[in-house]
């Protein structure tokens, strides 16, 4: 009988991630929702009121 090892145990079940798989998880952190986007440019460009004098 042959003995494995940790390593060869950890990676007996476990296959190579393809290039999708690696691709999406890392669009999901890098790329930004178009809410908080749209939120950070309404922000930055509302129109300032100065109160009427009277």
């Amino acid at each position: 009988m042959i003995q494995i090892s940790f390593a060869d145990a950890k990676s007996a079940g476990k296959r190579k991630q393809s290039k999708r798989e690696h691709f999406l998880p890392e669009m999901d952190q890098a790329v930004l929702s178009w809410r908080v986007v749209g939120a950070a440019v309404r922000l930055r460009h509302q129109p300032i009121h100065k109160e009427e004098e009277q």
